[in-house]
């Protein structure tokens, strides 16, 4: 089915900017509805949600077109066995360690005191992107006489944009830049091993089996939808945090509460919209019948704010840990890279929170970003002022 695309209610600025009212008013009516412009099943409720991504065998993830590229055969698009094969030869990279702290801690403090003294940033462009593909290009082992190239590759295909802020003029194409430099990386690592998850993945052996530099590309090309997701959680935290009077204040400096705070956000504005998937089977879902090959839309977002789960869903509190929230997903397809974004936003967010009083959002130039499977920012631009005075 590939992605089916977001609903005509998401069209709208207002609803773009704020869709829960509409995920409410779809939980209460139709939670449960076949939408035949889109031709698939939307899911709004928890409890549905939940059931679609824990029955793999029901709901398939392998909803990609091969015409999107080695993205396909990733991990994350992909079933038994061949999904089981990857995370388990992916798995013993992604622990504690994968990415150094300290690499972030100083990309977010260069980049937050350039653009303090001016008292504006755009927190996805000048913050929570860039920290990002630096965390990405520590993952993947990407060569230090490299990093130039691979920037170049992932702001022009992910952001439409060289490092310096230029439009280029066509992103697609930096796209298949990234991927053929995902093929070369890897061929190179084959004849000399270095650091990174394309070593790792070259020397690691499953069940006698090692994978293909297939394999290696496509999970790849899936790490660097990781880095835009957590690069969204980061403008989605500061944009929740910047809403409530005194908020960045109370949390600077207070570990814990950030890291609680960082889980609301993945609840109340969490960067995962919505996840497809495919019916294997005929099924039945909260009285509704699907049929086989029918697409089905989970609503991450919704079902976070699904009052049957949740105790005061519309509001951001962060007293005690919401540990029950599906941003990250669940089943075998719970998102490998989960200790790796909480820390990026820990880090990023704790420098940022140190180093300013206030935050304020400008309303009026913020631009929503929603695709069929991720929402937060394009632009969120924010007036900020240095903790001193």
């Amino acid at each position: 089915m590939s992605h089916a695309p977001v609903p005509e209610a998401l069209s709208e600025p207002d609803t773009r900017l704020n869709p829960f009212p509409w995920f409410a008013e779809m939980r209460e009516s139709d939670p449960v509805r076949y939408d035949p412009d889109r031709e698939v099943w939307d899911v709004f409720t928890y409890e549905q949600t939940r059931e679609i991504l824990n029955d793999h065998g029901t709901y398939s993830s392998s909803v990609m077109g091969e015409e999107v590229g080695p993205l396909a055969r990733s991990m994350t698009f992909s079933d038994p066995p061949r999904h089981d094969f990857l995370r388990a030869a992916a798995a013993e990279y992604f622990q504690p360690g994968a990415v150094d702290a300290s690499t972030v801690r100083e990309a977010a403090v260069e980049r937050i005191e350039r653009d303090l003294d001016a008292g504006e940033l755009d927190v996805m462009d000048d913050l929570a992107f860039p920290v990002a593909l630096v965390a990405l290009a520590e993952l993947l082992g990407v060569p230090a006489d490299d990093r130039d190239t691979f920037l170049e590759y992932a702001w022009g295909g992910l952001r439409g944009q060289t490092p310096a802020g230029d439009p280029v003029d066509d992103p697609v194409a930096y796209l298949g830049n990234l991927v053929e430099y995902f093929w070369d990386l890897v061929e190179r690592r084959r004849e000399q091993r270095g650091d990174g998850f394309v070593s790792h993945m070259l020397d690691v052996e499953v069940d006698g089996r090692t994978p293909t530099d297939e394999d290696v590309v496509a999970n790849c090309d899936m790490m660097k939808v990781g880095a835009t997701s957590t690069a969204h959680l980061l403008t989605n935290a500061v944009y929740c945090f910047a809403q409530v009077d005194g908020l960045a204040s109370e949390l600077a400096g207070d570990e814990s509460a950030l890291e609680r705070a960082i889980e609301e956000t993945l609840r109340y504005r969490s960067p995962t919209l919505a996840l497809p998937r495919v019916a294997t089977t005929d099924a039945e879902l909260a009285g509704r019948e699907i049929a086989a090959g029918d697409g089905v839309v989970a609503w991450v977002a919704s079902a976070n704010r699904d009052p049957a789960v949740f105790d005061d869903p519309d509001s951001f509190t962060y007293d005690e840990q919401p540990d029950d929230h599906l941003a990250f997903g669940e089943g075998i397809h719970y998102c490998i890279g989960t200790y790796t974004a909480r820390m990026e936003a820990r880090v990023v967010l704790s420098e940022l929170l140190d180093r300013v009083d206030r935050m304020r959002v400008r309303e009026d130039d913020v631009e929503v970003y929603v695709t069929p499977v991720e929402f937060g920012f394009e632009s969120l631009p924010l007036s900020v002022g240095p903790a001193s005075e």
